[in-house]
């Protein structure tokens, strides 16, 4: 009975681990979310079963669970009452040809959408140097310019090497600002406003880009980790 228990525990921790990320965001979260509660469900059911450190190990999981669950609402979901001066596309990778990754080019047609609605001024594009040889942040503002964003309404910076970078250089860059918005994939926007009110910037609000791949799943587990690094060492 006992081995029955932990198969179905087993399973169902796979199960929202590895849910997919399907075009209605909605949807996912409703599965999500479905799926969490089956779990919660089990682990009444043995939790007395247990010794303590398969209980600690367990209260890790289901903290790492929730946190997860936040971290993909939060992305998924775009903020509302979106306006702010700036908002801030993260560089991602640019191809061995100079040309734009799938999901940098999302991103950037993300903030291309805010600028053209009004709901931005200007766009500020941060990343670094990759080791395909292309200074990210210069890559991203030939693409804008190409789109009709005017080159006076674009601020590239270079040295974005990371998402703590990005928020220091953009409080540097503007150092009277008090609110942003940042742009990314879904899995990222949630430690990007951490890192943005860590510096001092205290509105933030976050947008996701449509583009979704099966590294999404590795990433999302990531940013679990990325999340309280940054708590740890830069609250």
């Amino acid at each position: 009975m006992r081995a029955v228990k932990y198969a179905m525990f087993s399973t169902h921790i796979m199960e929202i681990e590895f849910c997919p990320v399907l075009d209605d965001k909605y949807k996912t979260i409703k599965i999500i979310l479905k799926k969490s509660m089956f779990l919660c469900t089990e682990i009444c059911i043995f939790w007395t079963d247990m010794n303590k450190i398969k209980k600690i190990v367990l209260l890790f999981g289901l903290i790492f669970i929730i946190h997860e669950i936040a971290i993909i609402s939060d992305g998924l979901i775009d903020d509302n009452n979106l306006k702010a001066d700036v908002a801030v596309i993260f560089g991602s990778k640019v191809n061995t040809d100079g040309s734009l990754s799938a999901r940098l080019k999302a991103r950037l047609d993300r903030g291309i959408k805010l600028y053209a609605d009004s709901i931005v001024n200007e766009l500020y594009v941060s990343g670094g140097l990759g080791k395909e040889g292309f200074y990210e942040g210069t890559v991203m503002k030939d693409y804008l310019i190409a789109n009709n964003i005017p080159e006076n309404s674009i601020k590239v910076d270079n040295q974005g090497i990371n998402t703590r970078n990005t928020a220091l250089n953009f409080k540097k860059d503007y150092p009277s600002a008090s609110k942003a918005i940042v742009v990314s994939q879904f899995f990222h926007v949630n430690r990007c406003k951490l890192a943005f009110r860590q510096v001092g910037i205290k509105k933030v609000k976050g947008v996701h880009c449509n583009y979704y791949e099966f590294r999404d799943i590795y990433a999302t587990f990531r940013e679990f980790f990325g999340f309280y690094k940054y708590v740890i060492y830069y609250s």
